[in-house]
């Protein structure tokens, strides 16, 4: 028989002593009431089904204890009685530890399934303590550690996408996985999530790439309205931004859903995506937003040099909301306005920082004119607020409420 003695010591501290172990192991915050004693994957010791005293009973911090313990063979024996009273529930989240410590080497499985298979074994009183963010961290960090992650790829070519995050619990997560010429393209959905891309006739689309995987340049999220909000449903990892690519993506979801046929659709003001939806889907209605319009042409104000001009002279700002302000022009008139004001600005006090600003909003948002001397307008009629309509349809674009965190969805909030 193997016994192991066990006491709470004068330092608050809990010591475990056996020639079993090496070295003295001592454990913070009071005395662990142990009944199994496994190893961990740093090779020290795990303790399960413990009952941890930290206090004394009148409340004073647990300086001194005269608890002491047996174990024998596993039975645990308690030969002289603690002071203090225990903390259960702070028992059950070092127990939730060392269980996701465990599965997370044991196991490939997604940091939530291996939290919610850890919550199953504690008791629900004791779930309040779990923060569920940051053991995922540390399951990430577990894994990162002992290098139990795939090895991020060299190229598109060697990348290869390992089954469980192919999976989203027993259905296949990933619906595509393949190329468009010399692109990678990799397509996330569920079909649930699918079907609501269908019922839902107004839909939203942003890219973002502040999180974007190694080797891949755009993550392109679709989203479906759903009562007032957005919600996303079709997440998809891109090489580029071109309309080529975002017309592939499209094609496909209307190859998983035939009847996928939308009305309306929010977008940024990318031309990739407005040119791509226009191709697969002609009669759909495009809405932009007019902060994004607003941003896009601010951006472009910085770009050109003119960023201390603009945050200092305020009739220069002032001449820079003239061309914004083509967006309350109506639809057929734009064109005509825009002539116009290139005209004028050769007279104003800043006409020759605003000429370059000029040519870029006709290139990317009214188009070059035809050889009648003509503008399209199939590009701003996307974007253009003329009244009595101006003030719903800005209102409308607030209360797009999209609670996803990308660039384009931040500003659709009332």
């Amino acid at each position: 028989m193997k016994c192991t003695p066990l006491k709470c010591t004068p330092s608050g501290k809990y010591e475990l002593r056996a020639t079993y172990f090496r070295k003295k192991q001592a454990y913070a915050k009071g005395f662990w009431w142990i009944s199994v004693l496994e190893n961990t994957f740093k090779g020290k010791p795990d303790i399960l089904e413990v009952y941890l005293l930290s206090n004394w009973m009148d409340g004073t911090a647990n300086t001194k204890c005269g608890g002491k313990g047996l174990t024998c063979d596993g039975n645990f024996e308690l030969t002289s009685a603690h002071h203090h009273y225990g903390d259960e529930n702070r028992v059950e989240a070092k127990r939730f530890q060392g269980i996701v410590q465990k599965q997370a080497l044991s196991s490939k499985e997604l940091p939530r399934r291996v939290i919610g298979n850890a919550l199953n074994k504690i008791s629900k009183q004791a779930w309040g303590h779990i923060r569920r963010s940051f053991v995922a961290n540390n399951i990430r960090n577990i894994r990162h550690e002992n290098k139990l992650e795939p090895a991020n790829p060299k190229n598109l070519q060697s990348l290869e996408v390992p089954k469980d995050f192919q999976m989203y619990q027993d259905e296949v997560f990933l619906k595509f996985d393949g190329w468009n010429g010399a692109q990678r393209v990799l397509i996330f959905s569920t079909n649930k999530f699918l079907d609501l891309l269908v019922a839902e006739k107004n839909i939203g689309a942003d890219g973002t790439w502040g999180v974007v995987p190694l080797l891949f340049d755009n993550l392109w999220i679709i989203y479906a309205r759903l009562a007032h909000t957005f919600v996303p449903v079709v997440f998809s990892l891109l090489t580029d931004r071109k309309t080529e690519t975002y017309e592939f993506v499209l094609k496909k979801l209307v190859e998983l859903r035939p009847d996928l046929s939308p009305t309306s659709i929010a977008v940024d003001f990318e031309l990739g995506e407005f040119n791509a939806f226009k191709k697969v889907w002609s009669e759909i209605q495009m809405r932009g937003c007019f902060v994004h319009l607003q941003r896009s042409m601010i951006r472009n104000v910085y770009e050109k040099g003119n960023k201390s001009l603009y945050d200092s002279n305020s009739m220069f700002r002032l001449e820079v909301n003239m061309i914004l302000a083509l967006a309350f022009v109506p639809v057929n008139d734009v064109g005509v306005a825009l002539d116009d004001l290139r005209t004028k600005v050769e007279g104003y006090q800043h006409g020759k920082e605003l000429e370059p600003l000029i040519d870029y909003f006709e290139d990317n948002y009214v188009g070059r004119p035809t050889a009648g001397g003509v503008h399209t307008g199939e590009i701003y009629s996307g974007w253009n607020l003329p009244p009595p309509d101006a003030r719903k349809k800005i209102c409308d674009f607030k209360t797009l409420k999209f609670r996803a965190k990308t660039n384009f969805v931040d500003e659709f909030v009332c």
